[in-house]
């Protein structure tokens, strides 16, 4: 009905991701639904692109970070394990990142661009944030659930402190595509 885009509903559909990707193009292929451009459409261009990957890498690297090392410091290095093996348990439930959030959360914006650019253009933010947010989200759950709430809202202060200042190097990209509304909703769901 032009109101909703591919991501928006793969979202929302019970189906899964890959049963709706292959209803829609069956649809498309019969004639019986079209792509249309939506009017304003968030698209950046290649270099704007590159820019606003970059930030998602860095900005999600430093969320990674930000909880390893309070959680280290809360457990030591000996206990911290228990927890880094639920992050890269939680890690491999995301194919796609499993290449490129590394050890101790990192993530090389280089790294990302390559893989994310080999993605289709039209999912390729909405995969990339969905699969971002979620291990985000899981790592937090976890942590509360073995450390506590408290040590869970100290970690999402810092977050939120060294992400504004990451966030601040690319003001305009980050409004655009409201990629600090996507990022900070996800804290508050933890």
């Amino acid at each position: 009905n032009g109101e909703r885009t591919l991501p928006e509903i793969l979202q929302i559909s019970v189906l899964g991701e890959f049963v709706t990707s292959k209803a829609i193009y069956k649809l498309i292929n019969k004639g019986l639904i079209e792509q249309i451009e939506l009017e304003g459409p968030k698209r950046p261009n290649r270099r704007e692109e590159e820019i606003l990957l970059v930030l998602i890498a860095k900005t999600y690297s430093t969320a990674f970070q930000v909880t390893e090392r309070i959680i280290q410091r809360k457990l030591g290095a000996g206990k911290y394990k228990i927890l880094n093996n639920g992050f890269i348990n939680q890690k491999n439930l995301y194919p796609f990142l499993g290449s490129l959030v590394k050890e101790r959360g990192q993530i090389d914006g280089e790294d990302l661009v390559r893989q994310a650019l080999k993605l289709p253009k039209e999912l390729r933010l909405w995969k990339l944030l969905n699969a971002l947010n979620s291990l985000l989200t899981e790592y937090l759950k976890l942590t509360g659930y073995v450390l506590g709430e408290n040590v869970v809202r100290q970690i999402i202060f810092e977050i939120k402190k060294e992400a504004t200042v990451i966030m601040s190097e690319q003001t305009e990209i980050i409004k655009k595509y409201d990629l600090d509304t996507e990022f900070y909703k996800t804290l508050k769901v933890v």
